[in-house]
């Protein structure tokens, strides 16, 4: 089959933690995406900034979201300001440098590359170029899956830069490793991952009841849980001198923690107490 004889839809450009909207065709479809690169200076705390080595002005950079046997048509151009060389590295993608290959592009030039990707699953993307450890210290990176779980067609709610749910919600995380070099134990404090899409392996049946998972450098897993209790989860890497290093989000389920006794009480009438300057258990 020709590939541009496949009907064409334009991807949007969708930034984490959001998605890109539910896949509704059901035959292939040349998937277009327009990609660039630029270094985008943003601030890191009150004190410092950071340059990034962005896609499309992100750090993740967007996701891409198709469906197994579709075709993935990408337009990348470098407006990078320093000059340097980019590409993209594509890990579900078949074929010499996963496409970085055909995506080597000086700055001000574009290529275009068209790919099949041929497995399900959630993948890493990220510059190869040399060094490629300090391209993906930069920032430049992303995710793109092929064939999400079931209903996997909305966005939790954000407010400042933490994650909004409601008691009951099934909450289902992408989670990415871009490394370069560790691994990472990724835990859930107040609960376990009620199932887990070990290395984003999303053909076979997830585990269960898992409460830290591994994920390698260059990997990634997809996991959910269901809160039943009101309050904050923390995600966390369990190597937990990373919380210092900003290795923590919070999920925050609306309601009173004290709300569900027949799950969690206190037996001597008291309310919730954290430490002082807490990184895990915010108040």
């Amino acid at each position: 089959m020709d590939f541009h004889d496949i009907e064409s839809y334009q991807h949007p450009i969708v930034f984490p933690p959001h998605m890109p909207p539910p896949i509704v065709h059901d035959g292939p479809m040349r998937v277009q995406i327009n990609m660039d690169t630029y270094i985008r200076t943003k601030p890191i705390d009150e004190e410092s900034c950071f340059d990034w080595w962005t896609y499309n002005g992100g750090s993740p950079g967007p996701i891409i979201r198709i469906r197994l046997g579709d075709v993935l048509e990408v337009h990348f151009t470098n407006n990078d300001q320093s000059g340097m060389q980019q590409n993209i590295d594509f890990h579900a993608v078949e074929g010499p440098g996963g496409g970085s290959s055909l995506l080597t592009v000086n700055q001000g030039q574009e290529k275009i590359a068209i790919f099949k990707p041929l497995r399900a699953g959630l993948f890493l993307y990220h510059c190869a170029m040399a060094p490629a450890p300090v391209h993906l210290a930069q920032g430049i990176k992303g995710a793109e899956g092929y064939n999400f779980p079931e209903h996997t067609d909305e966005s939790i709610g954000l407010l400042a830069d933490n994650l909004l749910a409601e008691p009951g919600d099934n909450i289902r995380i992408f989670f990415v490793n871009a490394g370069p070099n560790l691994v990472s134990s990724f835990h859930l404090i107040g609960g376990c991952w009620d199932r887990v899409w070990r290395e984003a392996d999303l053909i076979s049946a997830p585990a269960q009841a898992i409460q830290t998972t591994l994920v390698p450098a260059g990997g990634c897993v997809v996991v959910d849980f269901q809160p039943h209790v009101p309050g904050t989860y923390t995600m966390v890497d369990h190597s937990l001198f990373r919380i210092e290093k900003g290795a923590v989000k919070f999920i925050h389920v609306k309601g009173d923690p004290l709300s569900r006794p027949d799950l969690y009480a206190s037996g001597s009438g008291h309310g919730l107490e954290n430490c002082e300057a807490c990184k895990l258990h915010p108040k």
